[in-house]
């Protein structure tokens, strides 16, 4: 029900509409952090979870993978990125142990990791969630 072969991701399914939801959300690829797919077909789904990431372009962002690409202004939407949402992608692409995948992870920490770090340089504290824009290669904070 939630893999798309189509799209090469499992994808949220609306039970208002009934029909899948076409979106980015990290949790696209939970499955792969969960291991609740076929075992068999790692590589398989591996390669097309990799293939959707580059698609829709999350390696753009340097803060991190964005929660989703929605501009609402709300606190789950862009730009917010999301301490657990990082840990499933990555968590999720490492465990399966393939070259690439963990190569995509081990860039994707980095960057979360590397972010985390110039924002306590600025404020000195963690936070909750971080607002990230993405401009010319470098990272500004949004306050």
């Amino acid at each position: 029900v939630l893999w798309h072969e189509d799209v090469g991701v499992w994808l949220d399914y609306s039970l208002e509409s009934k029909r899948r939801r076409d979106y980015f959300y990290p949790s696209n690829v939970a499955p792969l952090w969960t291991g609740s797919y076929d075992k068999a077909r790692t590589e398989y789904f591996v390669r097309r979870v990799i293939n959707y990431l580059d698609k829709v372009k999350v390696d753009i962002y340097e803060g991190g993978i964005p929660t989703t690409f929605e501009h609402s202004g709300e606190q789950w939407d862009y730009p917010n990125a999301w301490p657990p949402l990082q840990y499933i992608v990555v968590t999720g692409l490492a465990n399966t142990k393939l070259p690439e995948a963990t190569r995509l992870a081990y860039e994707m920490a980095t960057k979360w990791v590397r972010s985390n770090f110039e924002v306590w340089k600025q404020k000195t504290a963690m936070l909750e969630k971080v607002r990230y824009i993405y401009i010319t290669f470098s990272i500004k904070k949004i306050t």
